[in-house]
């Protein structure tokens, strides 16, 4: 079958998935109070159908729950998520959903993998957010909330797990964050729901968030490359091997936290690394 249109309305017939979630969740009204909404039609389309498969996500294709996804350092934001047995909503895709390309099962895969990584960041984010919205105060001493939770360095190696679908992880993770509808929602419990506090401080929690990704110009972190290459850190002393991804893994760490280093200060970087690894 062909696919959903990814710009219908929402309030149009109720045939395709993305106008069902869509009229249920009011996803889309609730991505663009987070200024996170896919220009590209195609990654908007993988997210509807992550979505529509959230609830599979944790089982394997028989029936098993399955083990956490371990995700792996790299130095080109590339990194690497851990191979787990092949899963429910993979096989719904490769084999229910016929108009899905492979790459189409790649990439909601990987947002139903990573989105769950994002969860310890916005944890306590998400408890100051809702405690706002709620008219409790944020802490002691009334503060709002969040404005300064957020490393460089954290958020940008976040986002670097997630990759160039960093934005796609990030609209899942705001689902799975939504507390449940009720059972059998009608338009006034639905509007009433958008309204709460928990959804509310939801997405103020995401609102704060995608803020922050923005005031730290961290949108292109998961392209950010070393500024010393594996030439170069072995003319300079570092051993073959592994240990030159762990030191390029360092050296990305830095940069998150030095946007404005150069080459000559990452050599300097690196002759105080090389230095107090000696004296170890």
């Amino acid at each position: 079958p062909a696919k959903p249109p990814a710009d219908a309305p929402a309030d149009g017939p109720d045939e395709h998935a993305e106008c069902a979630i869509d009229n249920v969740v009011g996803l889309r009204e609730l991505l663009v109070a987070i200024r996170c909404v896919h220009a590209d039609k195609t990654e908007r389309f993988r997210v509807w159908v992550a979505t529509a498969l959230l609830p599979l996500a944790e089982h394997a294709i028989d029936g098993g729950p399955l083990p956490p996804a371990s995700v792996g350092g790299g130095s080109k934001g590339k990194e690497r998520v851990g191979k787990r047995p092949p899963n429910l909503s993979e096989g719904v895709m490769r084999h229910g959903l016929r108009g899905m390309t492979s790459q189409d099962v790649s990439a909601v895969q990987r947002m139903l993998t990573y989105a769950p990584h994002f969860d310890e960041t916005l944890a306590p984010l998400l408890r100051e957010a809702r405690a706002h919205a709620a008219g409790e105060p944020a802490d002691a001493d009334g503060r709002e909330p969040a404005k300064h939770t957020f490393s460089r360095r954290e958020l940008g190696l976040l986002l670097r797990g997630a990759g160039p679908q960093w934005r796609s992880c990030l609209q899942l993770a705001l689902v799975r964050a939504l507390p449940p509808l009720a059972p059998e929602p009608s338009t006034e419990a639905t509007r009433a729901w958008r309204e709460s506090a928990p959804t509310a401080g939801t997405i103020r929690a995401f609102a704060l968030l995608t803020d922050a990704i923005a005031r730290l110009q961290l949108e292109d972190a998961w392209q950010l490359s070393p500024l010393l290459d594996g030439n170069e850190l072995m003319e300079r002393g570092v051993p073959k091997g592994r240990a030159i991804g762990a030191t390029q893994a360092a050296l990305i760490e830095w940069q998150l936290e030095t946007p404005d280093a150069t080459q000559d200060d990452a050599r300097r970087w690196l002759a105080r690394r090389l230095s107090e690894e000696a004296t170890r």
